[in-house]
């Protein structure tokens, strides 16, 4: 029996593996999120299966994610510098990824196209955040600048609405007014910073979310045709390293 299942693009190994769960984060549907890709499967799986584990999915991708942090702080507290840090972490990403997509039987294309989409994807989604969250972190602390961290859903429906790929409805724009309104709480000198003085870095700060969302749409109307998730995934890491 036939049935059309929608992927999530690319943006973390976890997410990156396993689908839709991110493109919802972000504030997309997942059949937004890139183009729908036919595949075929012996039976359906019941609906209340696929909620428990989108839930248990989207649980463990914002655990991952929330660990970034605190690992981060403890490898500048050993003295690991920026770059190198990053580099490793996308490329180990990249590599392990890879090793599963061959073993799903999904290849990686060199071809201009696919190679651009891995530079362009990697650079927004995985590089940048990853560096400037690296440099911000000494003076905002891990909380913080886990803070400006989830603001990426927020800028990916707007940009997306700028770009004409999303229409957004009341709900939604009810919501990206409170978080923008919550997020000018936080870079206020009167709001959560420690300090006035540190205005600057938290304007740094945005950065990520900002690059995050453009990867986000970016990867939504550049993903290439008949590409597969966890092979874009791992070129997105190594792109990204």
């Amino acid at each position: 029996m036939g049935a059309t299942l929608t992927r999530a693009s690319p943006m973390c190994p976890t997410c990156l593996a396993k689908g839709g769960g991110f493109a919802m984060f972000a504030g997309l549907p997942a059949s937004r999120a890139r183009g729908s890709v036919p595949v075929s499967t012996s039976s359906t799986v019941p609906p209340a299966s696929r909620g428990a584990e989108s839930l248990a999915l989207l649980l463990l991708v914002g655990g991952l994610i929330g660990v970034i942090f605190p690992v981060t702080k403890v490898a500048q507290a050993a003295g690991v510098p920026p770059l190198p840090w990053a580099f490793s972490m996308m490329l180990g990403a990249g590599v392990i990824l890879a090793g599963l997509a061959r073993v799903k039987g999904q290849g990686m294309p060199l071809t201009g196209r696919y190679l651009r989409y891995f530079a362009v994807s990697g650079l927004l989604s995985m590089a940048l955040p990853n560096v400037v969250l690296f440099f911000v972190m000494p003076w905002l602390g891990a909380g913080l600048s886990a803070v400006v961290y989830t603001l990426p859903p927020i800028l990916t429906l707007l940009m997306a609405v700028a770009v004409r790929i999303e229409t957004p409805d009341r709900g939604r724009v009810a919501g990206i007014l409170l978080g923008f309104v919550g997020a000018l709480m936080i870079v206020g000198p009167r709001g959560s910073l420690p300090s006035p003085d540190l205005a600057g870095w938290m304007a740094l700060a945005f950065v990520m979310p900002a690059a995050v969302a453009a990867g986000n749409v970016y990867r939504t109307v550049a993903w290439p045709p008949g590409g597969q998730p966890v092979a874009l995934a791992a070129g997105t890491m190594l792109g990204g390293a």
